[in-house]
């Protein structure tokens, strides 16, 4: 049985850079439920109004509101959180 090399260091390649990009978008996901946490934590502080009617509406709402906005600013990498939180993740596995 022959085993190429080349072809062996590209499939560890293609592995290693697929393990690299579920844990990058892993990273973001992290990221965005830390700034859904704080938005809502924000948002308690903020008096309820009678806009939407009732109270669970109101909170259906806002919830979803502070979800998006979350995704937004996790994606648009404003806050770097993922990518440190990735930087770190990356050192411990080539420690290994």
């Amino acid at each position: 049985m022959r085993i190429d090399p080349l072809n062996a260091q590209n499939q560890a390649t293609e592995q290693f850079g697929s393990e690299n990009t579920k844990l990058r978008k892993v990273c973001r996901e992290f990221e965005s439920l830390l700034i859904a946490q704080i938005i809502r934590k924000m948002r308690d502080s903020i008096p309820r109004s009678d806009f939407f009617g009732s109270e669970d509406e109101e909170r259906i709402f806002r919830d979803m509101l502070d979800c998006e906005i979350a995704k937004s600013v996790s994606e648009s990498g404003a806050m770097k959180l993922a990518d440190i939180l990735y930087a770190q993740l990356v050192m411990k596995q080539k420690d290994r």
